[in-house]
Order: C-alpha cells, then structure tokens, then sequence
C-alpha cells in the first residue's frame, strides 16, 4: 500500500529527538538524584524513543491494522513475561527465609578460615 513519504525534515526532526532524550537519560542518570523516581522516569524516556523509532524509523505509522496488532500482540507478550517474571521473584520463600545456622550472613564479614581461601578454593 503506498503512503505520503515521511520527508527529511521529519528524519532529522526525530533524530535531534532522540539525541535530546538520549542526553537527558544519561544527565538524570549521572547528575539528576530523583530519588524513587528515577527508574520510572528512565523507564518513560525509553518507551518514548522505543516509540518513535518504531512510529518513524520503521514506518509504523503509515503501516496497516494487522501490522500494529502484530505489534502490539508483541508489546503485550512482553508485559506478560515480565510481570510472570516478577510474580516468580516476588513469591520466593528466600526473600524472607530464616538464616542457615553455620552460614555466614551477608552482614557479617567473613572470619579467618571461613569462606573463600583466596587461592580458588572454598
């Protein structure tokens, strides 16, 4: 199916885009102290150049209907496994599992003659 052409303009309009965000994800993440927000907000800045270099760079938006839900149905995969990702981490019995007797604690340093031996024995 042919559609209008995206011009150059546009091209170069996008580009500068995602060269602006792209600076803004590495000052946040360098300079910017936001706190809780931070992933968040790093997360929202890459779903939007995921956007447009999807909507732009490979012609999505000119693209027909069975194209975007082969997309989407991707998109929602996606979500899906993470979240199942998610659950299964969320749900283990270690997060909150009493401490081995014996085992050292992450606490607490190693004593003289347990652990590693520092020759590649244990």
């Amino acid at each position: 199916m042919a559609h209008k052409p995206i011009s150059p303009v546009t091209y170069g309009f996008i580009y500068v885009l995602l060269l602006l965000l792209t600076a803004l994800t590495v000052y946040l993440a360098t300079q910017g102290h936001l706190g809780v927000w931070e992933i968040p907000v790093a997360l929202g800045i890459a779903t939007a150049k995921t956007v447009l270099v999807g909507l732009y760079f490979m012609h999505l938006i000119h693209s027909n209907r069975l194209t975007i839900l082969i997309v989407l149905a991707g998109v929602l995969f996606l979500v899906i496994m993470v979240m199942l990702t998610l659950t299964d981490y969320w749900t283990r019995s270690w997060l909150t599992s009493p401490q081995v007797s014996g085992a050292p604690s992450i606490t607490q340093p190693l004593r003289a003659g347990h652990g590693s031996s520092g020759d590649g024995r244990s």
